[in-house]
């Protein structure tokens, strides 16, 4: 997962949004769930032990100033 993402199970302290988890797929070490959240739909990939397989909904923490973002229709990045 990269640095400016953390998932958690609860609310933490900070900038966090919600996600309702669509699909959760194992894949040996990592947890690679599919969610839905106010941003839209995120693929997140994490370490197992970090979120129970059958979790249905995780907090996100984004750190925006090393966040990258980028346009759903072209595909280019979009700088804030």
């Amino acid at each position: 997962m990269p640095e400016n993402m953390r998932l958690h199970t609860s609310e933490p302290e900070g900038q966090a949004f919600a996600g309702r988890v669509l699909l959760s797929e194992m894949t040996g070490s990592e947890l690679i769930l599919h969610c839905e959240t106010e941003l839209g739909r995120l693929t997140v990939t994490t370490p197992r032990r970090d979120i129970a397989g059958g979790q249905t909904s995780v907090w996100v923490g984004l750190d925006t100033d090393r966040a990258l973002f980028f346009d759903n229709g072209s595909e280019r990045r979009v700088n804030l």
